[in-house]
């Protein structure tokens, strides 16, 4: 008998209608510290809202006047978020300066605030250092009995088991359109006239339209015009492209094990999971992928290997009534860790489906 494949869609529900409804706090590794006078690098731990990483570190760049390679991070955290990073500055800073710089993000606006310095070493951070996040997040716009089912599913499975697809923030900029992975695969294919047309309609801002069009008449090149404006994301797109390839090989694997079932997940796509939860499947998948040597200009193929199943406690931290819709509907407040490279709403949306789909 032929696997059966069966077609469901998520229940209604809303994430982020407040930044506070999706806290990230980052749980790093931490780099080697040395005494101030011997260290080339201050480490920070930074809260943010409201802008990507991306843009966090330009604004420390800028403020602190050096170059966006002298700052990095350990990952990306969202944007309509409260996320909180570890960041290095190629630079000795201290605590007078950090006071001014809160002042400074404050008086211009930006909810940008320096929480503490961690300390000084010799080296960036980097994602070597990021071990996971610790996750707070509130589903809104949920039935009564959506919420009692999620609500009465917590209070029965300690752990929850869920399968490790790449979420929609992989592949788009917030407010975009989501066509990083379309942006990476032409990085790769030397087509740096399609990244450069596809990087514009990526949701970039218009003061980034701007300052791409203007490369692109000051160089006359496409290639020169992004490895000008998108220096710090080409890593991404590319990342984002094999991403996809990523993605479409796990469905590949699920549709082959036994029963399934399809769910579009927006801006993702169609996913599937197996109807079984202890259906057998591989604990690692290896798709065969390509990195770009930016100095160099070649692609290099490598393998992308990343756990297919992950398993961690959920916990219920609280149900009540959702004060920010009208009509009956309940919130309810989860909380976990998940290891780096996991995607918090890939587990709350295959969460809900396991809470409410009938049993086998």
């Amino acid at each position: 008998m032929p696997p059966k494949k069966n077609s469901v869609t998520l229940p209604i529900f809303k994430l982020k209608a407040l930044n506070s409804d999706f806290v990230v706090d980052e749980v790093y590794l931490e780099p080697p510290f040395t005494a101030k006078d011997e260290a080339t690098h201050t480490y920070l731990f930074i809260e943010k809202e409201n802008i990507t990483t991306f843009s966090l570190l330009h604004h420390l760049a800028h403020y602190f006047k050096l170059s966006e390679q002298d700052v990095s991070a350990s990952g990306l955290k969202d944007e309509y978020a409260v996320t909180r990073q570890a960041i290095s500055l190629r630079a000795i800073i201290s605590e007078a300066e950090i006071e001014e710089a809160n002042e400074f993000f404050a008086s211009s606006g930006l909810q940008i605030v320096i929480i503490r310095l961690l300390g000084y070493g010799q080296e960036p951070m980097t994602p070597k250092y990021l071990h996971g996040n610790k996750f707070a997040i509130t589903l809104r716009q949920l039935s009564p009995e959506i919420a009692d089912k999620l609500v009465d599913h917590l209070k029965r499975n300690k752990f929850f088991q869920f399968i490790n697809y790449y979420d929609e923030q992989r592949f788009g900029l917030p407010d975009s359109i989501h066509n990083t992975a379309q942006i990476g695969k032409a990085l790769l294919a030397d087509d740096w006239a399609t990244a450069y047309h596809e990087y514009l309609k990526s949701g970039i801002d218009a003061l980034e339209i701007a300052q791409a069009e203007a490369a692109l008449i000051q160089r006359s090149s496409h290639t020169e015009a992004m490895t000008q404006v998108a220096a710090s994301k080409l890593g991404f797109f590319v990342s984002s492209y094999n991403s996809r390839l990523w993605n479409e090989a796990l469905k590949q694997t699920i549709d082959q094990q036994g029963d399934v079932i399809h769910v579009d997940f927006p801006y993702l796509g169609q996913i599937s999971l197996p109807v079984d939860p202890t259906t057998p499947l591989p604990s690692m998948l290896a798709v065969e992928v390509e990195k770009k040597d930016w100095q160099t200009g070649t692609a290099n193929p490598r393998l992308k290997k990343r756990p297919v199943v992950i398993t961690v406690p959920v916990f219920l931290i609280d149900i009540s009534e959702d004060s920010m819709h009208t009509g009956s509907y309940q919130a309810v407040t989860v909380a976990f860790y998940l290891p780096t490279g996991c995607y918090a709403t890939m587990l709350v949306k295959q969460l809900l489906l396991s809470a409410t789909l009938p049993p086998n």
